[in-house]
């Protein structure tokens, strides 16, 4: 496989390690899908969609992932935030996954194709197509089930400690959602420090950002 002309050849990639290179986009596609080619520097989801497989679960990455959220959670300071940031990405990766196994088993009930199940070892779901896939369904849709019974008890605890009431925030736990919040967010941060520049959420480093939301919240504090 050849690697696309954005990207340097397969011996010589190279891998965000820090918080001060990997953009907010890609921290949070990597943290929130496990997919860790995001941690791959340069690498274009547009392009390269179909590359560098081998590194989207990768353990060594995972590792590496871990390391970066150590870093991030050094950047928010507050006992409090901390716990609830690290409550929120575990709820987050969870539901993602939940999300996903469902979708595989619902593709694989529309097209009848065995190589799909292939995708549930990716979801922590020991999965043989060679062998027969009937025990081994019911196995997935039983691992499901007790994913949605974690997801709610974790769900009740994040609430607890957060002071969320019941339906509050409730899209906040779609790792899709806080996607497609980053540009809100960055939009808010861009009018109200008066930036005068376009936070671009794929080049903005999340050290960077974390600096910016701490002035913005102290310049909120302020004002009341």
């Amino acid at each position: 496989m050849t690697p696309s002309s954005n990207m340097t050849p397969s011996t010589h990639i190279q891998f965000h390690k820090t918080c001060r290179t990997i953009s907010v986009y890609s921290f949070y596609k990597a943290s929130l899908y496990q997919d860790f080619r995001y941690l791959i520097k340069g690498y274009d989801e547009d392009i390269d969609k179909s590359e560098y497989s081998e590194y989207r679960a990768d353990m060594k990455l995972k590792k590496l992932m871990e390391d970066i959220l150590e870093e991030y959670s050094v950047l928010i300071r507050d006992k409090k935030s901390l716990r609830l940031r690290k409550m929120e990405w575990e709820l987050i990766y969870l539901v993602g996954q939940h999300q996903l196994i469902l979708k595989v088993l619902k593709i694989f009930t529309d097209s009848k194709i065995n190589e799909v199940l292939e995708i549930l070892n990716d979801l922590e779901i020991p999965f043989d197509i060679n062998k027969p896939i009937g025990k081994q369904i019911d196995s997935a849709i039983m691992f499901s089930k007790r994913l949605k019974n974690k997801i709610n008890i974790k769900r009740i605890n994040f609430k607890r400690l957060s002071g969320v009431k019941d339906g509050d925030n409730e899209k906040q736990t779609d790792p899709d959602d806080v996607i497609n919040s980053l540009d809100k967010t960055a939009l808010s941060l861009e009018t109200n420090l008066e930036l005068g520049y376009q936070l671009d959420i794929k080049k903005t480093n999340m050290e960077r950002w974390e600096n910016l939301i701490e002035m913005n919240r102290k310049r909120a504090t302020r004002s009341k």
